[in-house]
């Protein structure tokens, strides 16, 4: 998305309020002129981001923000993925006791 404002922004600007890390990320910023009201504005690239601070590393969006502008939310897996998850995990393991339990009583 393409923004603009009237002064030029920061590559990235990051504010925590109520539990909550709101991140902006402005990118490829230039001047232009606005020919019907001969205007000067700043337009950048834009992403704005609302989440949790353990949903992002806010670090790495400050040293790497172009690698954010298409960031999307983790999505939280359903319990039945979870259940799915665990249990191939679960086989993984079973398989490797029975393995190292083949090999220690040989």
């Amino acid at each position: 998305m393409r923004a603009r404002f009237d002064k030029e922004q920061p590559n990235v600007s990051v504010t925590y309020q109520d539990g909550k890390v709101y991140i902006f990320i402005c990118q490829n910023g230039d001047w232009n002129l606005d020919l019907e009201t001969s205007e000067a504005y700043w337009e950048c690239d834009y992403k704005q981001i609302v989440t949790t601070s353990d949903k992002i590393d806010v670090s790495d969006v400050q040293a790497n923000p172009s690698k954010y502008m298409n960031w999307t939310e983790p999505k939280e897996k359903t319990e039945a993925e979870r259940i799915t998850e665990l249990e191939s995990a679960n086989d993984m393991l079973t398989q490797c006791i029975l393995e190292l339990s083949s090999i220690v009583y040989e």
